[in-house]
């Protein structure tokens, strides 16, 4: 299968190529394109019970939360290191998790099995990255697609330059009343856009190897999708 286009990176990167996956705990097994993803990471952080998602043989996996879903004995293997936050109001544990990888000082997550379930804890998932994009490289990834916010605000540049295969599907979707937009290198470019939190700017498409997108205010969240050949490639 090819990967460039749900495992490419938004840019310009504040890190470097290594990462940390966050394994969170939403109903279901993880899918190939999202074991490619922890497999890749330097590092595994898993949330609570989602540590039963994480194949056997991968070690030196950390696992935060309030262990209210998950069996001791589990936990107490050699191969995991126990991260104990309590206190459930305080945060969900998925963002406990990304604050554990904050305090270590890594600087690019991506987050796997996180969308499914109850709907409140999916959009909540997107909620960090809208939250903690400005000092974080944070993407999530969930069947074929890549999802990030962008913005020019706090540490974010604005500016985002996206690897693409031509012909990959994308999505740009308004995060609060409105923002606005420079989009070039697809089909339907956009200059000085005001993108509204509507339908408008979803499914456009890439015309070649990469996207160039300029936030100049609010806030977008961008999904990038695997093109079709890349989809029946993993079914083969």
């Amino acid at each position: 299968m090819d990967t460039r286009n749900q495992f490419s990176d938004n840019i310009p990167s504040r890190s470097s190529d290594e990462y940390a996956c966050i394994v969170a705990n939403a109903p279901g097994e993880l899918t190939s394109a999202e074991l490619h993803v922890l497999d890749s990471a330097h590092v595994v952080i898993a949330a609570d019970g989602a540590v039963r998602k994480i194949p056997q043989d991968k070690r030196d996996v950390v696992v935060v939360g309030d262990f209210d879903s998950i069996s001791p004995s589990i936990v107490l293997s050699e191969t995991f290191t126990r991260v104990n936050k309590p206190c459930q109001e305080e945060c969900s544990d998925i963002e406990k998790c990304i604050q554990h990888a904050i305090a270590q000082g890594i600087e690019k997550i991506k987050i796997v099995g996180a969308i499914g379930g109850r709907l409140d804890h999916s959009i909540v998932t997107i909620a960090m990255l809208v939250r903690y994009h400005p000092r974080l490289d944070i993407s999530l990834f969930h069947n074929h697609s890549q999802t990030f916010a962008c913005s020019n605000l706090g540490g974010a540049s604005g500016i985002y330059r996206i690897s693409t295969a031509p012909d990959t599907p994308l999505s740009l979707i308004a995060w609060g009343n409105s923002s606005t937009v420079t989009l070039s290198g697809v089909s339907w470019p956009l200059e000085m856009f005001e993108l509204f939190c509507s339908s408008r700017g979803v499914s456009n498409r890439s015309n070649g190897t990469s996207v160039l997108l300029q936030v100049h205010s609010g806030v977008v969240i961008c999904v990038i999708n695997a093109t079709d050949d890349d989809k029946e490639d993993e079914i083969e």
